[in-house]
């Protein structure tokens, strides 16, 4: 799958993008929930094993230099809710890049996949991803022992858009590739 706005695309990850995932991933360890350090042979098996129905993982493309990565996992069909969040190269951290790219994946599964729910996990000296995450409507609601539980409805997320006026240009200018 690939969504693709204006200059900016998330393109799901193919085998050539796991040791850059692998790398970042290590790299940033300190801010993840599981902070044990990964080796090739761990990523390799992980990538093999990834369920698609539950977890796409997607890097980001600002024309066509690397942002990062950026993901959707637990995906729960029940609880009609996924887990998101980023990787980001340290030169792109702030960057419009990272918010549209967020605001794209949101977008899709809320708007066209219609999940209520988003979760995300933050540690709580992040006061960056913290304060980036409550720009989306993120709220905090519960601290589960470092992190922070963050979670958005998809009505405050689709408000969010409808205060910018950006819903009908995300409909209209998002192009979607399904695979």
């Amino acid at each position: 799958m690939t969504i693709s706005y204006r200059n900016i695309t998330l393109s799901e990850i193919e085998l050539e993008d796991i040791e850059l995932l692998r790398n970042l991933r290590n790299e940033n360890r300190d801010s993840l929930l599981n902070q044990t350090r990964i080796d090739k042979d761990e990523q390799l098996l992980w990538f093999k094993a990834l369920d698609k129905e539950k977890n796409v993982f997607f890097k980001i493309m600002r024309k066509e230099v690397l942002v990062g990565f950026i993901f959707v996992k637990n995906i729960d069909a029940i609880q009609n809710s996924f887990e998101t969040g980023v990787l980001i190269l340290e030169e792109f951290k702030g960057s419009s890049a990272v918010s549209f790219s967020a605001i794209m994946l949101s977008f899709y599964f809320f708007y066209y996949k219609n999940f209520d729910y988003a979760f995300a996990y933050i540690h709580k000296e992040n006061q960056d991803a913290i304060a980036f995450n409550k720009s989306l409507r993120f709220e905090i609601l519960e601290q589960v022992e470092d992190f922070y539980k963050l979670c958005c409805s998809k009505e405050a997320y689709l408000s969010l858009l409808e205060k910018y006026h950006l819903t009908n240009k995300l409909k209209n200018e998002i192009k979607l590739v399904l695979s």
